[in-house]
């Protein structure tokens, strides 16, 4: 990797963890959620990171009830959060973060 690809992951791993909707990403960080389980339930959380595996984005939900992490794809959560959900292609990601 060259050090501007470097630096152009590291900003926007900055942006997304300041809140903004970045390219590749349904959601943005901290966002409120609800996740449906395999098994049927539905829990309630929030965001708290972000991974690729197997070419499908997995989102890590922090369960609001305390009873851990759940590893989710994106068909398996809901977005109940009030903020604008934008498209992800709205946002410029070669624009520098302040």
């Amino acid at each position: 990797m060259t050090p501007e690809e470097s630096k152009k992951i590291r900003d926007l791993n900055k942006r997304w963890l300041n809140g903004e909707l970045v390219e590749g990403l349904a959601f943005r960080y901290n966002s409120i959620v609800e996740a449906s389980l395999p098994t049927g339930e539905k829990i309630g959380g929030w965001i708290v990171s972000a991974s690729e595996e197997n070419d499908k984005m997995i989102y890590t939900v922090e369960a609001s009830n305390g009873s851990g992490d759940y590893y989710c794809t994106e068909d398996q959560i809901q977005n109940i959060d009030n903020e604008s959900t934008e498209p992800a292609n709205s946002v410029n990601a070669d624009k520098p973060l302040d």
